[in-house]
């Protein structure tokens, strides 16, 4: 998926046409997602991932996926929150990985996120480890 189509669908959803990082999010009270690459442990997600957040961890999540071996492992230990939105970015990680020829796993996904990838019927698709 694009840069631009992504934050579309993220913009849609916000109802914020000027960009997902301007309706205010408090620092103080949410700390902005991060990603980074752990040497032979492949990607660490964490923070509080939310349709105001999101975009601050989308395109720095694809230089890292094009960067990482065949198969990326993606750790969500440190994801404090994450709504719908988490499941767009994950979606379009995947999708971005399997253009490269490359495979996604996730591991250590919180409990919220479990549910609602059960919810939606989706925890079947995504590659939970």
């Amino acid at each position: 998926m694009s840069l631009e189509k992504f934050k579309d669908t993220i913009q849609v959803k916000t109802g914020n046409r000027e960009g997902a990082m301007d309706t205010g999010v408090n620092a103080l009270n949410k700390r902005l997602p991060t990603i980074v690459a752990k040497p032979n442990q492949g990607l660490v997600l964490s923070g509080f991932i939310s349709f105001d957040t999101v975009m601050s961890v989308y395109e720095q999540g694809l230089i890292l996926l094009k960067a990482q071996p065949n198969t990326v492992v993606i750790d969500l230990t440190g994801v404090l929150h994450g709504d719908s939105s988490i499941l767009a970015l994950l979606s379009a990680w995947i999708r971005y990985t399997m253009g490269q020829e490359k495979k996604i796993q996730l591991i250590h996904l919180p409990q919220s996120l479990l549910h609602l990838m059960r919810l939606s019927g989706l925890e079947r698709i995504f590659p939970i480890k």
